[in-house]
């Protein structure tokens, strides 16, 4: 079973679907609620990228001990397809058509309609690859396919998933006027249910969380986060750190009046001990928030 299929079925047994679409590939995905419907609705994610996988599992771990009296949404990933990783992708296309892409030296590509697959020959970062390959030229030749960039031949190497609009190289955590499909209507979902803090699990360049929430429940939050450092701090081996990021921002519109929080975890190390210290700096704001009055 691939990974996102396997997190899913997970939370399918005992969390309602509240919103469910595919990505830019085809492939499907959920968000799920928990708790009662009240104003105070928080948004819990595990990450836009694909590649992501210690906070997606993290989701999981969170949604199993979490105690909710207010309402939560909870996502996995945004982008399954990446979740999933390269030998799902070679397997829903077929990688008889792998050919070497002129002009970028030990670099595999197969490309399948509007879709462009790309991996290095041996093993190479995804934010080197995907660097690589940002120049005018490749973005204009490629105008309107969707990309998936993997870090390696390996079967089960995680993936990112993008999309090339305007010669300009989106990622699924970039969001824009140009941004097509599926994402937007995730942002217009989230809107929509207008949550009072939105907390983001992601694995860019360091493991963190990050949380979003409005100027009025930041007091509450600082607290909140106080906490949940205090308590990686007594269960972790990795180090920590908490920094306001923007005081002033409204996350792509989705929040009025927002300040972004985030709690670094300096992840070096073995995935579990990634999955373990997200779920419970999440799980530390996620629980005390559900006994907040705000």
């Amino acid at each position: 079973m691939e990974l996102y299929e396997e997190l899913a079925g997970k939370l399918q047994g005992s969390f309602e679907t509240d919103f469910s679409s595919h990505d830019w590939f085809g492939t499907p995905f959920q968000v799920f609620i928990a708790g009662e419907e009240t104003p105070e609705a928080l948004m819990l994610s595990g990450g836009f990228r694909g590649d992501c996988r210690a906070a997606a599992r993290a989701i999981v771990r969170v949604a199993g001990e979490i105690e909710v009296s207010k309402r939560a949404y909870l996502a996995p990933s945004f982008d399954p397809t990446g979740l999933n990783g390269l030998g799902y992708v070679l397997e829903k296309i077929g990688g008889d058509k792998v050919a070497s892409m002129a002009g970028i030296e030990d670099v595999k590509m197969i490309v399948s309609g509007n879709l462009l697959v790309m991996f290095p020959e041996e093993h190479s970062s995804i934010d080197e690859l995907s660097r690589r390959i940002e120049e005018r030229p490749f973005l204009e030749k490629y105008e309107g396919f969707n990309v998936i960039v993997a870090s390696g031949p390996e079967e089960e190497a995680p993936a990112r998933s993008m999309h090339v609009e305007n010669a300009r190289l989106l990622p699924l955590d970039t969001w824009s006027e140009f941004t097509p499909g599926h994402v937007g209507e995730v942002f217009s979902y989230i809107k929509a249910r207008s949550p009072k803090i939105y907390i983001e699990l992601g694995c860019l360049r360091k493991a963190g969380v990050s949380v979003f929430t409005s100027q009025e429940t930041s007091a509450a939050l600082n607290e909140l986060l106080e906490l949940a450092i205090i308590q990686l701090e007594d269960t972790s081996t990795l180090p920590v750190e908490k920094r306001v990021v923007d005081e002033e921002t409204t996350f792509h519109g989705l929040l009025e009046d927002s300040g972004v929080y985030v709690v670094w975890i300096r992840a070096g190390g073995e995935e579990e001990k990634v999955v373990d210290a997200l779920a419970t700096a999440a799980l530390s704001i996620v629980n005390s928030y559900a006994f907040l009055s705000i």
